[in-house]
C-alpha cells in the first residue's frame, strides 16, 4: 500500500503548482495522470494491513515531497526571470531544504516513537 499512496505524490504537486503559479496541466496529462493513480488504487485495493497512522505518515510525506519540487521549480523559474547570476546549486538547494525539514522531522519522530509506546 505504501507505493499506492506514494503515487498520490503527482497529484499533490499538479495542485501546489496550480496555488503557486496558476499553472494547470493538460488534459492529456490529467487523463495520464489519473489512469496512473486508478491504477494504483486498484493494486492496493486488497490491503489487509490497515494502519491509519502510518498511511497520515505517508501522505504528509507527500506532501512534503510535492512542496519541494514545486517550490524548487518555483525558486529556479524566479532566478531564471532575474538574470540567473545568483542561481543555487542542486548541493545549495539540498541544504536548505534538509536544514529546513529537520525540525519537522524530529517531531514527527517524536510523535511515533510516543504513539508506539
Amino acid at each position: 500500500m505504501y507505493t499506492t499512496l506514494r503515487r498520490t505524490t503527482v497529484v499533490f504537486v499538479m495542485a501546489l503548482e496550480w496555488l503557486v503559479s496558476r499553472k494547470s496541466s493538460t488534459l492529456s496529462v490529467k487523463f495520464a495522470v489519473g489512469l496512473m493513480l486508478s491504477g494504483a488504487l486498484l493494486a492496493g485495493a486488497n490491503d489487509l494491513n490497515f494502519e491509519l497512522l502510518a498511511y497520515a505518515i505517508v501522505m504528509l510525506y507527500n506532501v512534503f515531497t510535492a512542496a519541494y519540487l514545486v517550490l524548487v521549480n518555483h525558486i529556479s523559474a524566479t532566478e531564471k526571470e532575474r538574470g540567473g547570476k545568483e542561481q543555487l546549486k542542486s548541493w545549495d538547494m539540498m541544504f536548505y531544504n534538509n536544514l529546513i525539514s529537520v525540525r519537522g522531522q524530529q517531531g514527527t519522530a517524536l510523535e511515533i516513537v510516543e504513539h508506539c509506546d
